[in-house]
């Protein structure tokens, strides 16, 4: 899940909270994301699911206009893994993210 958002120009910021995406993302990091319209498998995106609310994940594929998302903590099984998301609800792709105290990641595609 992600929380408190922040608008400027084309970037957004989220906080990360729980797990899911560890050992990649941790909770209380800040992901920063930016709008693209070309998104990959492998990409790290942040999606609004209707019924979850705002969460971070990886794209495992993509089939036709359909979203299929994977978490990268393989001790975790999310309810929303593996179900065809339209891919309107991608809010963005992650291109850095934030530790406290002082770390910051560029952050790329990765295969899944």
């Amino acid at each position: 899940c992600l929380s408190s958002s922040q608008y400027w120009l084309m970037l957004k910021v989220f906080r990360v909270s729980g797990n899911s995406m560890s050992p990649t993302f941790d909770s209380g990091d800040f992901v920063f994301v930016r709008r693209t319209f070309s998104l990959k498998a492998g990409d790290l995106v942040v999606v609004n699911h209707p019924s979850v609310g705002t969460v971070v994940k990886r794209i495992k594929s993509i089939c036709k206009d359909y979203l299929f998302l994977v978490g990268d903590n393989k001790r975790l099984n999310s309810s929303i893994c593996d179900v065809p998301l339209p891919i309107s609800l991608a809010r963005g792709r992650v291109f850095a993210v934030y530790r406290f105290p002082l770390s910051v990641r560029l952050c790329g595609t990765s295969a899944v």
